[in-house]
């Protein structure tokens, strides 16, 4: 396929900034160009070198200014959003995203292959961080597949990573088993790090904190750089922290050397380390964007480092940020939050192995014995300690090969409530499986 004049241009003159002479390519163009076109790619060469210098409140201008003069382009758009995001400006980056969604929407069928998955990709990444999860997923979803390999497996690595932190569904083990052999291929630095970080959730997220040391000896055999190190470290403290299991003393010293890349990791790090979190939580949601922020106020209401005012407060702001999403996505973001009384949350477990939540919501448990082995027993005792658990339902001694088979049980369990729409009904505290609704049988 032949490529757009507009688009040759551009790409030759990003290989003239990538070789460090864009001021001559731009000089012996400037002459001859005839139309506004011409001239806004010009002037997008120009913004992409204050973007590679992180002069991101001038290329803000000098975009706006290109809007003004030449039109707008959805590239423009797209560059407009990064550096908003960079520079904190995070209503103003949600607003901006709103737009490109809406432009993309509307001459996506007449973009090249490589403009529209890079378009998507950018989507999915930013999605993700406002929050809306569902899109961010199909997003990723809707780059497999494609003829350029190098960004299907970056969105393989992201739909594991994102299938990782946030309960979204069963398909992790699928996407995870076919991920993890591009780790031993030949690849970039950055790429490897990526399937680093991906697969060091994947195993947390399937076995649990106690696969920590298999994940530590993984890590420690790459060179990783420190920013790199920030995103994958306190990733890994957050999902280690919500199973409720202590922190592995290694990665708390780790965690206690690095340093935060912004607001939503100090307070992350003051969570991890036990340390007071006196901030005004209205705030803070201003301070990073609105996902991140979800994720750390789950945290900390699963703390006592909340005094009760910040906790109320707190409520409210979660309580108003939720009504902004899709009702999917307002039910992923309320399963990680801690239940206010688990009787709000009722089953009833049939003999015939159909289970109905709050009258709303069905699960057929035929075929999935130890699915309903566990509730029956979780319906006579509310929380029953792992080892219990392993002589009731596999009539075994406890090891902790059987705590990994209740651990995935439960974890596939929740999966299956989660798939249908309801809360998580299980959780794993302090080696007991707790169950957080009331079941009755009949």
């Amino acid at each position: 396929m032949t490529s757009h004049p507009l688009e040759s241009l551009f790409k030759k003159g990003m290989q003239s900034l990538t070789e460090g002479h864009l001021e001559q390519f731009l000089l012996e163009y400037q002459g001859i160009v005839n139309s506004s076109s011409e001239q806004r790619v010009l002037s997008h060469l120009r913004i992409k070198e204050m973007l590679q210098k992180s002069e991101y409140h001038n290329a803000i201008e000098a975009i706006q200014m290109c809007f003004t003069e030449n039109g707008e382009h959805l590239g423009l758009w797209c560059d407009l959003a990064t550096c908003y995001y960079l520079t904190q400006q995070y209503g103003l980056w949600a607003v901006t995203l709103q737009n490109i969604e809406h432009l993309f929407d509307g001459i996506e069928s007449q973009m090249s292959s490589s403009s529209r998955l890079k378009t998507r990709m950018m989507l999915a990444k930013f999605f993700e961080e406002t929050g809306d999860l569902n899109k961010s997923l199909n997003y990723w979803m809707s780059c497999l597949n494609s003829n350029d390999v190098e960004l299907t497996l970056r969105a393989r690595i992201n739909i594991v990573r994102l299938l990782s932190l946030y309960p979204m569904g069963p398909e992790l083990v699928t996407y995870y088993k076919d991920l993890k052999p591009a780790l031993q291929s030949r690849l970039t630095p950055d790429l490897q790090v990526e399937i680093l970080h991906a697969l060091s959730l994947a195993e947390i997220s399937l076995l649990g904190p106690a696969a920590w040391s298999q994940v530590s000896e993984l890590i420690k055999g790459y060179e990783i750089g420190e920013e790199d190190q920030s995103l994958i470290f306190f990733d890994l403290c957050d999902q280690i922290m919500r199973t409720r299991e202590q922190l592995p003393k290694d990665l708390l010293l780790t965690i206690e050397k690095l340093k935060p890349l912004g607001p939503y990791e100090e307070c992350l790090k003051s969570v991890a380390l036990n340390l007071s979190i006196d901030v005004s939580w209205i705030d803070l949601a201003t301070k990073m964007p609105v996902g991140n922020f979800l994720r750390l106020a789950s945290l900390a209401l699963k703390t006592d480092l909340i005094n009760k005012e910040n906790d109320s407060t707190l409520k409210r702001e979660i309580d108003l940020l939720l009504l902004g999403f899709t009702p999917k996505d307002r039910r992923l973001w309320s399963s990680l939050f801690p239940s206010e009384a688990s009787e709000s949350l009722c089953a009833v477990l049939c003999s015939d192995m159909q289970l109905t939540i709050n009258d709303r919501f069905h699960i057929n448990l035929k075929g999935k014995k130890k699915m309903f082995e566990l509730l029956n027993h979780l319906s006579v005792n509310k929380s029953i300690p792992f080892e219990e658990l392993s002589e009731k339902i596999y009539q075994a001694e406890y090891n902790e090969s059987y705590f990994h088979r209740i651990r995935r049980l439960a974890k596939r369990f929740n999966d299956e409530v989660l798939a249908v729409g309801a809360p998580a009904l299980l959780e794993i505290n302090n080696g007991r499986l707790n169950l957080l609704a009331n079941i009755r049988r009949v």
